[in-house]
Formats: structure tokens, sequence, C-alpha cells
């Protein structure tokens, strides 16, 4: 995958200096999966990924590179045996992934004096999760969540765009615990209709989110902890052509850090009612090799500073 960003600012109405940019984010890797129906109370599974992501800042108004090039090498691996327990119409699927990165992370003017590179960082990370789904009918499911992640900074929220996304190549990896509880009622057939509800919660430390100053640039930055906790409601059908998709998260995100001016502070850019809906018509026929669809969005918020 290539990404190029551009950012032209010659006259310093966003920058600080007069800026051109020409960034360009390269990514490849690759991902083996592997599954065995061991006997009628297990399934084995594997993952194996690699990847390669490398950024590379180019400066176009001295037509020369802005510093070295910054690039980040991980693989995982992971492991997830299900258990099948007929009996009680129960599937218990324990997860366990091992990640591993190699970082080196490049810097830039204006945002440091002197534009390098890191010397390489290296992580090996566990991470942990059990699955638990219950059906008791066949128009029933109860599922239950549960375990501790780690996630990298993303390189657009590490680099930016050197415009209206500012770098924070001090970014660090946020962590965490979540878990969700839920449960879904589905008729069956090619008509059918189909209600999720779900409650979900996580502890996070050093979550990576987004902040926006008071001339509207947005820097990412690491929240020492935060506190997530929420519900979802989902209603998902299909009559003939007509499909509908609704859904209302509710969602309270709160700064949790012990200092004084941020402590249960709603977190920025996590608004507490959001709301989907989307009808839609599929597959109108249009002649033997030829059929349409047309659909409606409509997303509400409510405040989202």
């Amino acid at each position: 995958v290539l990404l190029r960003q551009r950012f032209t600012d010659r006259f310093e109405e966003v920058a600080a200096t007069p800026t051109a940019t020409n960034d360009a984010t390269t990514s490849m890797g690759g991902r083996v999966r592997m599954g065995k129906l061991v006997g009628p109370w297990l399934r084995l599974r594997g993952t194996a990924e690699v990847r390669h992501e490398r950024f590379a800042p180019y400066d176009a108004l001295k037509a020369s590179p802005a510093a070295p090039p910054g690039t980040r090498t991980s693989g995982m691996f992971g492991f997830e045996p299900t258990f099948l327990i007929a009996p009680l119409a129960l599937d218990v699927a324990p997860t366990l992934r091992v990640e591993a990165q190699r970082d080196v992370v490049t810097t830039r003017h204006p945002f440091t004096d002197a534009p390098g590179a890191s010397a390489p960082t290296n992580r090996v990370q566990p991470v942990a999760r059990l699955a638990v789904v219950e059906r008791p009918t066949s128009w029933l499911a109860v599922r239950a969540n549960g375990g501790r992640y780690v996630r990298q900074p993303s390189l657009m929220e590490r680099y930016g765009n050197d415009g209206f996304v500012l770098p924070n190549p001090t970014l660090r990896p946020e962590r965490g615990w979540n878990a969700d509880l839920g449960a879904r009622v589905a008729t069956s057939g090619t008509d059918h209709v189909a209600l999720d509800v779900a409650a979900f919660g996580s502890l996070v430390d050093d979550l990576v989110q987004f902040q926006q100053n008071a001339q509207g640039l947005a820097r990412a930055a690491n929240i020492g902890r935060a506190r997530i906790v929420g519900g979802e409601l989902a209603l998902s059908g299909r009559l003939g052509p007509g499909h509908l998709v609704a859904q209302a998260t509710f969602t309270d995100a709160r700064d949790v850090t012990m200092r004084t001016a941020y402590h249960d502070r709603q977190l920025p850019l996590r608004p507490r009612l959001r709301g989907l809906v989307r009808p839609e018509l599929r597959d109108l026929r249009l002649g033997r090799h030829l059929a349409a669809g047309v659909h409606v969005e409509v997303d509400a918020s409510s405040g989202n500073y």
C-alpha cells in the first residue's frame, strides 16, 4: 500500500513557517491463517502476520527529504483453541497472541531543531483474551469477551501531515483491559430481523487521543489513564430488496488521570450519544446483466468537543 500526503502553506496561513510537504507512507506484509477441526469438541486456529511500514517525510520547498525515514517492522503469532461443549450449547475460545515490533522514529523541523531518526526500539508484548458464546436456542446467542490488549500508535497519529494534524514522535503504545457482554436475537430465512444489545467497558493506560488547540490544529497525545464504558443497541433486517441497519450507542469516556485539571473530564472527540440509520434497496434488476441499489444514511451525534 502506498499513501501520499501533500500539504502546501507557502504564506504561513496555518503552519508556523512557509511549508510544502509531500510525504510517502508505504506498507507491505502478509498473513497466514490455519485451522483444523480436531474432533466434535475442539477446533484449533492459528494466525501469523508480518508487516513493514515506512514513513518518508519530504520537504517540497527544498526538494529534498525533510528527515531520515521512520520505519516499523512488526510480527504477530496468535493461537486460539475453541472448545465446543455441545450439551451446554457453549463455545469457549481462549486466545493468546505475541506481538513484536521494532520501531525507528523520525522527527523533522519545526518539531525539533535537529531532524533525525531515533535508535531502534524493540518491544515484545503478550495479548490474552477469553470469549464465551452460548446458543441456548436457534434464535438467541449470548456472548462475553474480556482480555488485555496493546495498540501501537498509527503512523498518522505519530507523524501527522505537517499541517492541521501535528506530529508527536514521543507517543507510547496504549494498553489496557476491556470487556463486553451482549446478546443477539435473530430470525432465520431470507427475510429476517436481528436485534443486538451489548454493554462494554475498558480501562486504558496511555490512551492515544487526538486533542485540538484553539487554532484548530489536532495532535495525538497519551492520556495517562482513561475509563470508557457504554452500551449499544443495533437493529438489522431484510424484507425482499429492502434492508435496514439502525444503531444507537452511548459512551461515557473519561480521563481518570489523577490531575486536578483533567480528572473525570470527558475525553474529546468521543460523543456520549451517537445514532445511525441506513435504509437500503439492493439488487434492483435493470435487465439481464445489470442490477442497482440505493441507500440513504443518517448519522447524528451529541456534543463532540
